[in-house]
């Protein structure tokens, strides 16, 4: 039997992500709310788009397709951790430690009494288990047990993330996470605030250090998901294949579960394809986080509707009676109070919520507004097909 030594540790590293501020004080970016804003919108709405429905599959899995049922997870059933969950088969792993670990013991035990006697009965013992020595199989037990705790620290990793992502997970539609990625805020810029505007204006402020904190928390959660998804899985697979235990050992040690075969390894695999269900829709977000595109540049000699180069669209999008109103809708302009900024949040005027917060407003797909008791209510789109 190879020497067994424990050469791997979880690490759980946070990527920091460098993105060049360009407007007032390297801190925020300040918009003119008329066009930019839906300009900004659009050109980003796919990856919007994705990200929601990435965080509807992250919600799907912790419901039932990669429960994790550790302590504190209000989902685990009364009867106790379910098959397919992280609980369980650390559970298992944290057995069969405990079973090499007894039976070491109580070999130990035997041979205080009589080592005469007994060694050569003992050492017959420990080599049907499958290990030349005493030191070997504890050794063994040891390491699974450190194995079970790496694995441990990375679901735990995983509650943090989800009790981080509950609130995008709630903000239903591509508005309301964008607002949420920049910690965006609807304020009355005045004169000079934004270069070569001379007189108050309606503007969004998006704080550029809200999105670098946005991405790099969830880009930590896919070093934790990739750690535990192939680094350890794929150490602790070659480990435990160098050990070739019998069948009658890892019989012993392994109880049915999710595996397709009882042993060590497969119990090994299937955390890996755990963490691997989790990393899926997380590195998706990381796609298109990174995909996110910067705010339009502010060009105040520009008419609108003839959009910067570059841009996806052309023309003022649909909508713009958001803005200005009609006869059924007041318009945002005239529910501001120009003067000051106050850096008011967003959520506090109601024009710039989705419809099913307001009576009248502006609709997913910026069409021009409708009464909310004849539009659709917002849903994400695509969130079926998310992680894949």
């Amino acid at each position: 039997m190879r020497a067994l030594t424990l050469s791997s540790q979880f690490a759980l590293s946070m990527l920091m992500i460098h993105i060049g501020f360009r407007l007032v004080n390297s801190e925020r970016i300040i918009l003119p709310l008329k066009g930019y804003w839906r300009i900004f919108l659009e050109d980003n709405k796919p990856y919007l788009e994705s990200i929601s429905s990435q965080l509807v599959y992250l919600a799907e899995n912790e419901e039932t397709r990669c429960p994790l049922h550790l302590p504190g997870d209000v989902r685990q059933p009364a009867e106790g951790p379910d098959e397919s969950s992280l609980a369980y088969m650390l559970s298992v792993l944290d057995q069969a430690s405990a079973t090499l670990r007894q039976f070491g013991n109580d070999a130990i035990l035997t041979l205080a009494i009589n080592p005469t006697r007994y060694s050569d009965p003992v050492l017959e013992s420990i080599q049907g288990w499958g290990f030349d020595s005493m030191v070997d199989l504890l050794t063994v037990s040891e390491r699974l047990r450190v194995y079970s705790q790496l694995f441990r620290e990375g679901g735990r990793g995983i509650q943090q993330f989800l009790k981080w992502a509950r609130k995008p997970m709630r903000k239903n539609g591509e508005i309301a996470l964008l607002k949420l990625i920049y910690s965006a805020k609807l304020i009355s810029a005045i004169p000079g605030m934004i270069p070569g505007i001379n007189e108050n204006t309606p503007a969004v402020e998006l704080r550029t250090e809200a999105k670098d904190a946005f991405v790099a928390k969830v880009e930590e959660a896919a070093q934790v998901l990739l750690t535990g998804g192939h680094n350890v899985p794929d150490e602790a697979i070659a480990w435990i294949g160098s050990l070739a235990l019998p069948p009658a050992t890892n019989a012993a040690l392994v109880p049915d579960g999710p595996w397709i075969t009882n042993n060590l390894g497969s119990v090994v695999l299937e955390i890996g394809n755990f963490f691997q269900c989790w990393l899926k829709p997380v590195e998706s977000m990381v796609w298109a986080l990174h995909k996110l595109t910067q705010p339009p540049e502010v060009q105040p000699d520009l008419e609108i509707e003839s959009r910067p180069e570059g841009n996806i669209l052309t023309g003022e999008p649909e909508g713009w009676e958001w803005e200005h109103g009609t006869d059924a809708f007041p318009g945002l302009n005239q529910n501001i109070q120009l003067g000051v900024s106050t850096a008011s949040n967003i959520s506090t005027v109601p024009m710039w919520e989705e419809p099913h917060d307001i009576n009248v407003g502006l609709n997913q797909d910026l069409r021009p507004p409708v009464p909310t008791t004849s539009a659709i209510p917002i849903s994400m789109e695509g969130a079926g097909g998310g992680g894949a």
